[in-house]
């Protein structure tokens, strides 16, 4: 199998620069285990929000474990995971070629992207994940492209021990017009995450 380990040679020959973002990106990894790992079926809880034939996106997929879980299980969605560390995305795109590559009826893509920070945002989709990925500040910028994005067409935002870090954002406390937790139970989701629906009309429930 691939192993996550493998990305150290490649950060050896990295910038010092680059090395310090890699390290305030995943100081979430200090936390308890269930805030530092996904495992498969909880991400395989998340891919059944996406409807037949639709599209899910990991906003800060890693090393691509939650495009495989779509890959394999959900052969009929389109999956986009952008990471910022390029060696993770490349390892990524290895993973899903090696071990899902005869069932790719769909597009799978593991996009190298420093999230908030580039102006491009994240393509639209139908469920959005994210797992504590981003810098405070990187968090704030993605939540307005969220809110960009939501005004354009409607969609649901899975979140994981991310409470705290959402509640500090000013974009998210700003976020009413477009955005309205949902129940986690009837959604098969576990302790621990957030389920929200994002649209130009959130708040009457549409």
């Amino acid at each position: 199998g691939i192993d996550e380990a493998r990305v150290l040679r490649g950060l050896g020959a990295a910038p010092l620069a680059a090395l310090r973002r890699y390290d305030l990106e995943h100081t979430h990894l200090l936390r308890p285990p269930a805030e530092s790992f996904t495992p498969y079926a909880e991400l395989a809880a998340v891919v059944s929000l996406v409807p037949r034939g639709g599209s899910f996106a990991d906003l800060g997929c890693g090393s691509g474990r939650a495009l495989l879980v779509a890959a394999l299980r959900r052969p009929d969605v389109s999956c986009d995971g952008y990471e910022v560390v390029g060696a993770r995305a490349a390892l990524g795109r290895e993973m899903l070629a090696r071990l899902a590559g005869g069932r790719r009826r769909r597009r799978y893509r593991c996009v190298s992207r420093t999230l908030g920070r580039s102006r491009l945002p994240p393509a639209a989709a139908d469920v959005f994940f994210m797992f504590n990925p981003l810098a405070p500040s990187s968090l704030e910028a993605l939540l307005r492209q969220l809110g960009g994005l939501a005004q354009r067409r409607p969609f649901l935002l899975v979140c994981k021990a991310m409470d705290a870090e959402l509640r500090s954002a000013p974009a998210f406390r700003a976020s009413r017009p477009w955005l309205r937790r949902l129940p986690t139970r009837g959604a098969g989701l576990p302790r621990g995450f957030s389920l929200f629906r994002a649209g130009a009309r959130a708040r009457a429930g549409c």
